[in-house]
């Protein structure tokens, strides 16, 4: 039908429907086309009562009244179990290839990354590897990994655009024709092998320097990391290989991350890890906001206790 539902979650193939709105999961596509909750127009619900709740609509015109379906994306089934949902679909892009710009340091590889952003051609997808991650790249270098789709046409006239801005500044490029698979490779970062996984949020224009301090940071405790940051949306990851560095981890990187504005979180780690750090860090003001839709939806509270921000 030439419709797609443009959502890369990590391992799609176990992922279920509810989970992955409870966890809000989106792979690089989110740089281009949003996050399940973007796409979501209607929702099911079974709620702690039994009762089933739905919200929203089948079709985007008959959407109307309170945004419930929201509340329930990435809460972690903390308000009620997501039974049934109905998501908006876009146009499937004809082809879809990705453009590798090797890059000395994370910096550079954000800085031309957020060129290609403000081009005439916006890509599908934009990424931003640490030192050593892509096989595609640079070696012991950064990359930037620019995701075009669309017509032929549009996918030539992007990788010109991409090959062009590199030369400027003296950088090489890879072209890889199967682009889908080396986004899905990238989609699966946060569940591959590692001790502890952290999640930074920053401005896009900061993401290069929080590679560069996440990396230095993890030199200076002598463990090994990785980072892959989706430079749209200013998400940074980082794939810890030891337990015990991860702690040291967020001690040091949060505070100046918080302070800017922005946060880090333990998106993954075992249960030890998350007994010893505080995985969440500053709620902020909304945490009472939360408190009251928790007591709301869940006054006994029979719905993951404990699982989510600030102890809900």
């Amino acid at each position: 039908s030439g419709q797609w539902l443009p959502l890369d979650p990590p391992r799609p193939e176990a992922t279920t429907v509810g989970g992955l709105l409870a966890a809000n999961l989106a792979g690089p596509l989110r740089a281009s086309q949003g996050r399940p909750r973007d796409l979501l127009i209607g929702i099911r619900v079974v709620g702690a009562d039994g009762a089933l709740v739905a919200g929203g609509g089948r079709v985007v015109k008959n959407v109307a009244g309170y945004d419930l379906p929201k509340l329930h994306v990435g809460a972690l089934g903390t308000l009620g179990v997501i039974v049934d949902a109905t998501f908006k679909v876009r146009p499937r892009p004809e082809c879809e290839e990705a453009v590798v710009i090797a890059s000395p340091t994370a910096s550079a590889a954000a800085d031309i990354g957020l060129a290609v952003l403000d081009s005439e051609v916006p890509p599908l997808w934009l990424e931003v590897a640490g030192p050593g991650e892509l096989a595609e790249g640079p070696g012991h270098g950064a990359a930037s990994v620019v995701g075009l789709g669309g017509l032929a046409e549009e996918v030539a006239a992007g990788r010109e655009l991409v090959r062009e801005a590199a030369r400027r500044r003296g950088l090489h490029t890879v072209l890889i024709a199967d682009g889908a698979a080396l986004r899905a490779r990238l989609a699966d970062f946060a569940v591959e092998p590692a001790a502890g996984v952290l999640r930074a949020a920053t401005l896009p224009a900061e993401v290069g320097a929080v590679v560069e301090t996440i990396t230095a940071e993890a030199r200076a405790t002598g463990v090994d990391v990785r980072c892959l940051a989706d430079l749209a949306s200013g998400i940074v990851r980082a794939a810890v290989a030891e337990a015990t560095a991860v702690p040291v981890l967020v001690r040091a990187l949060r505070p100046p991350l918080e302070r800017g504005g922005g946060s880090l979180v333990v998106e993954r780690g075992d249960g030890p890890l998350k007994a010893e750090v505080d995985v969440w860090g500053d709620p902020g003001p909304g945490v009472e906001l939360m408190r009251s839709l928790k007591a709301a939806f869940d006054p006994t509270g029979v719905f993951a206790p404990g699982r989510f921000v600030g102890g809900l």
